[in-house]
């Protein structure tokens, strides 16, 4: 069956269709920035008109579409409970999101997977989601005349289609930014941001490296005696990627080498597969 992946990174639309682990078409629509309020979705109805532009231009036929939420406002903790009988995970999970994250449960959605039990542990990866961009998400598609199979969030698809044991991912568009630090091929630490206005290209390379070293500092915080190793490489994606220059400042400004992802999907030579790395990840969702 041929699946459909969709996100909007930055102010382009992206959708790509595929079979199995086959890239077949895609596509990148620009779009007003006006739809989209600090990055969400904010005019449903007109981001569900570029949708059917975009389907209409590529005469996608399927059933099965897995879209992006970004991952602004969004949260990442591993809570681990203690292993003994009579923990219940959907008692003690948001408890303790409330305690250690400050999240309110009335204002986001709690999502979490249980990890390989420890000794005396049993730790779960959880994601805090905000109620209303994810219920406008899925409005909108709906308005398009499609109905997601599945939602993901844009930083846990960039780290599933750089794939990567560890690595420290920036995605990089003219208004936002994701970093990703995976550890054991666990997104261990997320930061998305958007701004109202287009980055400056002069000071993009400062700013994405300040954001690295943030993240990369706050992994730290939470990880006492396991710092990233220094040899961890950076993974450049995004619409601000094809800049090579941008690709050896980095290199330079964090002492880090530059990597490439172990790709999973095949495609033609002409794919940008840098562009599209959130729609990649996506697809490796459901195979």
């Amino acid at each position: 069956m041929v699946r459909l992946t969709l996100s909007f990174d930055g102010t382009v639309l992206r959708m790509l269709s595929h079979e199995k682990t086959q890239v077949q078409d895609w596509i990148s629509l620009p779009f007003n920035p006006n739809l989209l309020k600090r990055g969400f979705i904010a005019d449903e109805a007109g981001m569900a008109k570029i949708i059917k532009t975009a389907l209409s231009s590529k005469k996608i036929l399927t059933k099965e579409v897995v879209a992006a939420l970004p991952g602004f406002d969004s949260l990442v903790r591993v809570i681990s409970l203690p292993n003994e009988k009579g923990i219940v995970p959907e008692t003690m999970i948001p408890r303790e999101m409330r305690r250690v994250a400050s999240v309110s449960l009335e204002s986001n959605y709690l999502f979490w997977q249980a990890l390989p039990p420890l000794e005396k542990e049993k730790p779960f990866f959880t994601l805090a989601v905000p109620r209303e961009p994810l219920d406008a998400l899925i409005r909108t598609l709906k308005l398009a005349g499609l109905t997601p199979s599945s939602v993901d969030l844009s930083p846990l698809a960039l780290a599933r289609a750089v794939n990567q044991k560890e690595a420290i991912i920036a995605h990089a568009e003219n208004n936002s930014f994701d970093i990703v630090v995976t550890v054991n091929s666990l997104p261990a630490a997320i930061r998305s941001f958007f701004v109202k206005e287009e980055f400056d290209p002069d000071n993009i390379s400062t700013r994405l490296t300040e954001e690295i070293e943030r993240t990369i500092t706050f992994y730290s915080s939470t990880r006492t005696g396991s710092p990233l190793p220094p040899d961890t490489p950076i993974y450049l994606c995004g619409s601000l990627s094809s800049d090579p220059s941008l690709i050896e400042t980095l290199r330079k400004s964090t002492d880090r080498p530059s990597g490439q992802p172990d790709m999973v999907l095949l495609f033609p030579d002409d794919f940008p597969s840098s562009q599209m790395m959130v729609n990649l990840g996506l697809a490796l969702k459901t195979l």
